[in-house]
């Protein structure tokens, strides 16, 4: 902080202005105004230049109180992007990434319940996955299977129990499962993935709980009756066609009853 205003600062500016992509992580955390003024200026320069600026923080720009409002304008005027947890697919390819050729190891059985059970935080997802790989090396397992990895975890259910299934808990499943919000669910958008789940939501609303397309309809986004029972209809289609569709409903059936 001594040399905010001496060559040490002008060195750092020159660094960071030769890049033609520049990432900072947890900008809430920019909190001295000399520090302000001087990504100020290099974020400027860098968009003069036609640099790539990508910028992480842990709330939405808008709620950066701690910084001039002048850094919050330029961040709002970029693109801004939630980046949610992620679904299973995306947890169960990050799991096989950390195995990186040792697939063997591990039971795909024990790859899905990892996926399923862990997803809210990678770190913890990774760190269930390095819990196992250490306790086989106490135990000398054969392999890594879904006994061994109850036995060393225990069982952390994801939603209620049976007797409490409700339409509230099929969609927090299904939103679980996709790396989704129960908002974009009850939303208006038409991405392949969310209307994918949003038919599911439908389709296991009616396969068991029994409830009505007005019923379902209004838990989910005020929806009137047709258009519930056209997106019923769909999910029977495609899970007649789409594997991936149909494995995706058994493997959230599987985890709500």
């Amino acid at each position: 902080t001594k040399n905010i205003h001496g060559n040490t600062v002008d060195k750092v500016k020159e660094q960071l202005l030769d890049c033609d992509y520049f990432l900072i992580d947890d900008i809430q955390n920019l909190q001295h105004n000399s520090s302000q003024e001087v990504f100020f200026t290099v974020y400027n320069k860098l968009i003069e230049k036609g640099s790539q600026i990508i910028i992480t923080s842990d709330i939405h720009p808008k709620e950066l109180s701690n910084l001039q409002s002048r850094l919050i304008s330029r961040f709002t005027s970029g693109l801004a992007i939630n980046i949610s947890k992620p679904g299973f697919e995306t947890s169960k390819a990050i799991l096989k990434k950390k195995l990186d050729g040792r697939e063997d190891l591990v039971t795909d059985e024990v790859l899905d319940y990892l996926a399923m059970s862990y997803s809210s935080d990678v770190r913890d997802l990774e760190g269930k996955l390095n819990r196992l790989i250490f306790q086989s090396t106490l135990f000398n397992p054969d392999v890594i299977d879904l006994k061994f990895a109850t036995e060393h975890l225990g069982k952390e259910p994801i939603v209620e129990q049976k007797n409490e299934l409700t339409m509230k808990t099929i969609k927090r499943s299904v939103s679980q499962f996709y790396g989704l919000s129960i908002s974009d669910l009850e939303g208006k958008s038409r991405l392949k993935a969310i209307m994918n789940a949003r038919h599911i939501c439908v389709y296991l609303s009616r396969e068991l709980l029994h409830l009505p397309y007005m019923t379902i309809g209004k838990e989910l986004g005020k929806r009137d009756h047709k258009t519930i029972q056209s997106s019923y209809n769909r999910a029977k289609d495609l899970m007649q066609k789409d594997q991936a569709f149909e494995i995706a409903v058994h493997k959230i059936k599987e985890k709500l009853l």
